[in-house]
């Protein structure tokens, strides 16, 4: 699987890639599109890394909002969002781009 990297991010930008496992083992690689705080804690959108060989999106490849962490080696992890963590994580996102 070829990944067509034309729709990321500059080259002079650091990107940070994220590749998520499902049940069956399928690999689903994202990028950090953008990171934002709503009180103490830390949320990155992750949007998927194109697949160039794929006529049409594929399961995964939609962007989504992930709660960042920190582990016990202090290593970030990106950890799905429940019911209310997502719609308090949606407000505080869509306020970043609200006009005063």
């Amino acid at each position: 699987m070829s990944k067509n990297k034309e729709n990321m991010p500059e080259e002079e930008e650091e990107v940070t890639f994220v590749t998520f496992t499902d049940e069956n083992g399928d690999e689903y690689e994202y990028y950090v599109d953008d990171t934002f705080m709503s009180g103490d804690t830390k949320y990155a959108v992750l949007v998927p890394v194109p697949d160039e060989d794929a006529d049409e999106p594929q399961d995964g490849d939609e962007a989504f909002i992930a709660k960042i962490v920190v582990n016990d080696k202090g290593e970030e992890e990106y950890n799905d969002l429940s019911d209310g963590e997502f719609e308090e994580a949606k407000k505080a996102y869509d306020a970043l781009f609200e006009e005063n």
